[in-house]
């Protein structure tokens, strides 16, 4: 379910709402009242036959009517090739699919224009009165939906009316065929009707202005990027060009990401898929069927039109004064005319001639254009829309999927033009034409085939976001069979996912009373507050989807112990769905206790509950960690890794986290009792609450030799979530080793210890202490984040060995044995490197020195572990060189950018300039690597004894907060890592 589609999801079961009334008059769109209860009553009925009739029915009506207005009006070849590319190239998108209820409106109003065109072509046909009758219904209808829809159904009635009497006749006979009378009924007709709905529109926007979002600045490239963008979005071709991205966050580990679906590096994976396989295999059946067999979609040659009806000179045929008595003889002897038309009675003329067939194939190149790009160029004018493409990546339109109906039109009108003009070329060489045909048919097959597996990439990653509000139905199922009642649901998984379905933090209450009439309080924090957990009736809910290639999710609550420890459950009920039966029997139902111990119930052997058709369980008079809960199975779902044992053999590599470590290579999940100073454990690592321990053993083998502690940790500072710095300091057995900053943004590291002797006796246990000099309450630091933990320090992983590891134990330490010659000096002579971060290690240190803040003088946040960030749209660097004056400059700086960087889609351009001369630009494309920019500084603009100032402009700043990507408040742009003076 899209975010719009969860809106409208509320009014749905209230029959109070005014959701279609408030639509209609705050953005003054008169067809929202045709619009709306479309909406609500899909949804209403979601998942019934009959909502999902007219979701999916209405979409299949206007696809069917669609072809056959373009077998009807152009040909059947362009027709069924249109059809298949449809099929082959359709992509899939979060913003416009089949499978959300926003286009709904459009396929409906849609259905009646094509039904219109029928009717129209049926009463310049025949004659009858029936079908005149209902084109004014039909068209009228059609016209209330979108504006940029409307303008086309406006503009693209006539011209269908209109097109094939252009053929043949010249001017004169084009005139003849427009001013027939049957024609004039239809078109006066559509002018009566478009006038009376233009009115009415126009009068209802004056009286109700639309406060939705104004039209932007006039800029060409902006209208262009997001015009083509929302055109070609709908197709897989475009994606080949510039791939589909989507943003997701991880509420449960705070951390985000951008997936980009790129079909170049599906291809590889096609094997694997089965849908692919079989989608490219039928798109290459059909358009070899349509390519090689000459009787499919053909154009019927004239004389077979002739001997088909057999009419005479001078008798009129539907009206239409025949003309041109070329007599020729077929079976009955009768003489007919060469320009009658294909269908019997048709006012207008066959393509009785190569350039005529061609003139058919290019005005479906023309209408497949204008179907296209037409409908969202009040789109790309909007300020709103320009704003989402630029700065939150939303590249498709909910009516992409419309526009791709054009596109696929244009190409197949393209393809059958082609042949129709090099057909001749070739003449009889029929292996040539062979070669083409079998060509053609193997690429759509193999787009057809990558498309098929980049929507099931997708849709994998769409399934468990919009599978939420079925979650919500199945707690609340697992509530009322169980004998468990709930009053408060705690679901931080719901804060997981993409822009498309975020929803406000009351949402699920709200649906919840309105779709079930219940009361029940819904918080998708990561914390719980005790008054929420002291009336008994609190449960922990997560979910995981079932693996391929069934489909649903298995969901889990952990009914939470009043006045217990944070996170403790004494209940657990589970829900498996659809789970193969095979796979249910090696089901385990596994958790952590308290105390950090890994827990396994084979599902068989659990209580049922409910209807035993629907595989929910109960396993009571528990204490588990309620974040703990999950249900594994080999083969199948990923199972948890094994807990550690009671000693730890050399070498190891311990887990704090359920995906385990960076590499996921880890050997073991390690168990942290709250009782130590630790949160509930996190699918990437533990946070502590400030003084935490952790109690480690080793094996005899450790008494033998040097022991290593490698631990990969950082801070709430070093993960870049706000400004400043903290220490952590580690002890072992009380003995203080080891220490360390974490400046915002040094992100991870791995903190160095080696055990003292003491610590290494056999079967003894040894502590670590970690202490943080400053815990971190992200909610009082912002009141818009709903985290009110202390945070301390995050562990990961920890890695026990012989040998120490090979980088240095901490930034600090390598900084310090870089000596005091680390620092840049103040006059900088050429063949130097200035390296800007906080880590130089001795190895460095004959090639670099340390950038100085003072030489950071305008728009740079503080330096990170491998470099620095650009603060603002404008950053100066100064470089005072101990160079003469006259003497020009090569400066080489190695940077990159936010988006070249991979961490969003799009494109940012650095301008240099030295004083008032423009040095030059670069442009960073998305996944870039790390570029060096070669700066020319003339000696004309150096001036002696003052510092050179370069100056770098950035055009396009990026948040990872406003992207909901990372809780990254700040604006970044460029990112700074060397900088080479020659």
């Amino acid at each position: 379910m899209h975010t719009d589609d969860a809106g409208w999801a509320l009014g749905a079961y209230d029959s109070k709402n005014t959701l279609t009334a408030d639509w209609a008059t705050s953005q003054g769109r008169l067809w929202a009242f045709v619009a709306g209860p479309q909406f609500l009553f899909a949804l209403k009925f979601q998942n019934t036959w009959v909502g999902e009739a007219l979701r999916y029915g209405s979409f299949l009506l206007f696809c069917t009517l669609f072809y056959v207005v373009a077998w009807q009006y152009f040909s059947r070849r362009v027709a069924l090739l249109a059809a298949t590319l449809f099929v082959a190239f359709h992509a899939l998108r979060f913003e416009g699919s089949v499978f959300i209820t926003y286009p709904l409106y459009t396929w409906t109003a849609g259905s009646a224009f094509m039904i219109a065109a029928l009717l129209a072509r049926a009463y310049v046909r025949t004659g009858r009165l029936a079908p005149l009758v209902l084109i004014g219904p039909a068209y009228g209808f059609s016209l209330l939906t979108q504006e940029g829809v409307m303008a086309l159904f406006l503009l693209l009635f006539p011209i269908l009316i209109m097109f094939k009497a252009g053929l043949g006749g010249g001017i004169r006979g084009f005139l003849r065929r427009i001013l027939e009378p049957r024609r004039v009924h239809v078109l006066a007709l559509w002018m009566g009707t478009s006038t009376t709905y233009c009115v009415a529109w126009i009068w209802w926007a004056a009286t109700h202005p639309n406060n939705y979002a104004g039209i932007a600045p006039f800029d060409l490239s902006r209208i262009a990027a997001v015009w083509g963008s929302y055109v070609s979005a709908g197709s897989i071709l475009g994606d080949f060009v510039s791939p589909y991205a989507v943003n997701y966050t991880d509420a449960l580990s705070g951390t985000g990401a951008s997936v980009i679906y790129s079909p170049w590096q599906n291809v590889l994976d096609l094997l694997s898929s089965p849908n692919a396989l079989l989608s490219g295999l039928a798109c290459t059946s059909l358009i070899g069927i349509l390519l090689v067999r000459r009787t499919i979609g053909r154009d019927v040659p004239v004389n077979a039109v002739a001997s088909r009806y057999a009419v005479k000179p001078g008798i009129t045929a539907g009206g239409v004064l025949t003309h041109g008595a070329a007599s020729i003889s077929h079976k009955y002897n009768a003489p007919v005319d060469t320009s009658v038309s294909e269908f019997a009675g048709d006012g207008d003329p066959p393509a009785s001639s190569t350039s005529e067939a061609a003139f058919i194939s290019a005005g479906a190149v023309a209408v497949g254009l204008v179907i296209a790009f037409l409908p969202l160029l009040p789109v790309a004018l909007t300020a709103k829309y320009q704003g989402w493409f630029f700065d939150l990546g939303v590249h498709a339109h909910s009516h992409s999927i419309f526009a791709q109906f054009g596109v696929t039109l244009a190409i197949a009108g393209l393809v059958v033009l082609a042949g129709q003009i090099l057909s001749p070329l070739f003449g009889q060489r029929a292996p040539i034409k062979t070669a083409f045909k079998v060509s053609l048919a193997l690429l759509v097959g193999l787009i057809a085939a990558i498309g098929a597996y980049t929507n099931d990439l997708i849709v994998k990653d769409m399934r468990p976001e919009g599978a939420r509000w079925r979650v919500v139905e199945e707690a609340l199922a697992m509530s009322g069979v169980s004998g468990l009642p709930v009053d408060v649901i705690w679901a931080p998984r719901f804060s997981s996912g993409s822009w498309f379905t975020v929803v406000s933090p009351h949402y699920w209450s709200q649906y919840i009373a309105a779709r079930y009439g219940s009361v029940i309080r819904v918080s998708t924090r990561n914390v719980l507050e005790p008054d929420e957990i002291a009336t008994g009736k609190a449960v922990y809910l997560d979910y995981i989807p079932l693996p391929s290639p069934s489909r649903g999710m298995i969901v889990t609550m952990a009914h939470l112990t009043p006045g217990g420890k944070g996170g403790e459950a004494n209940a657990i009920t589970v829900s498996v769905g659809n789970m193969p039966a095979p796979m249910r029997s090696q089901a385990f139902l596994t958790y952590r206790d308290m105390k950090g111990r890994l827990h396994a119930e084979r599902l068989a052997t659990l209580s049922v509950i409910g209807d035993p058709s629907a595989s929910r369980y109960k396993l009571a008079n528990v204490s588990a960690d309620a974040g703990s809960v999950s249900v594994t199975t080999t083969p199948g779902l990923p199972a948890s890794l094994p807990s550690c044992g009671t000693s730890l053999p050399l070498p190891s590599r311990v887990s704090f986290g359920a995906k385990g470590d960076a590499a996921g290579q880890s050997d073991c999940l390690f168990s942290l009792p709250p009782s130590n100073g630790w949160h509930t454990l996190e699918a990437a690592g533990v946070w502590s609450t400030g003084e935490a321990s952790l109690d480690i053993q080793g094996d005899a083998s450790w008494a033998d030799g040097p022991v290593y502690l490698n631990i990969l940790m950082s801070s709430y500072t070093g993960l870049g979530f706000t400004e400043g710095a903290q220490t952590v300091t580690v002890s072992v057995n009380g003995a203080r080793l080891a220490s360390r900053s974490f400046p915002r943004g040094s992100g991870e590291q791995a903190v160095q210890i080696e055990l003292p002797k003491s610590a290494r006796v056999a079967g003894s246990v040894t502590k670590l202490t970690f202490n943080v000099d400053a815990p971190i309450v992200p909610n009082a630091i912002d009141p818009k984040q709903a985290d009110t933990r202390a945070l301390g320090i995050h562990i990961r992983s920890l890695d026990v060995s012989r040998r120490p590891a090979s980088a240095p134990a901490s930034p600090e330490g390598a900084q310090r044995a870089a000596g005091a010659s680390a620092q840049c000096r103040a006059d900088i002579a050429g063949g130097t490197t200035i390296k800007f971060g906080l880590t130089l290690t001795p190895a460095d240190n004959a090639r670099f020195c340390l950038a100085s803040q003072s030489q950071l003088t305008e728009g740079w946040y503080p330096q990170e572990a491998q470099g620095v960030w650009t603060k603002g749209s404008r950053s100066v660097l100064l470089i005072a060189g101990s160079d003469p004056a006259t003497r020009p400059v090569k400066i080489t700086l190695r940077m990159n950018t936010y988006t070249g960087m991979g961490f969003y889609k799009g494109a940012q351009t650095v301008t240099f300039s030295a004083g008032a001369t423009k040095l030059g630009s670069k442009t960073f494309e998305t996944g870039q690597p790390d570029t060096p920019v070669v700066l020319d500084i003339p000696a004309s603009v150096r001036t002696a004894g003052a510092p050179l100032a370069i100056t770098m402009d950035i055009d396009r700043l990026y948040s990872p907060e406003k992207l909901k990507i990372a809780p990254d408040p700040r604006d970044l742009g460029a990112f700074l890592r060397e900088a080479e003076i020659e």
